[in-house]
């Protein structure tokens, strides 16, 4: 199992990471494991999909203006 904070080697966290098909993200960074905390629906998703939709709305009509999510 793989927590956040948590100081592994390469191997391990390939090795524990495998072990865990329904995680999306985890990074080993200099030997730490980095995780995002769960979203919540209440919280975020309603509210992000709002938003999304109204910038969406707003980009539709709206020449020369993008809009992006979840880029890197």
């Amino acid at each position: 199992m793989l927590e956040f904070g948590d100081r592994l080697s390469r191997d391990e966290f390939e090795r524990r990471y495998e072990r865990m098909p329904h995680l999306k993200k985890a990074e080993l960074i200099e030997g730490i494991v980095y995780m995002p905390s769960p979203v919540r629906v209440k919280k975020h998703a309603i509210p992000h999909i709002h938003l999304a939709t109204w910038l969406g709305t707003y980009v539709a009509e709206t020449p020369g203006v993008q809009c992006a999510d979840n880029s890197t």
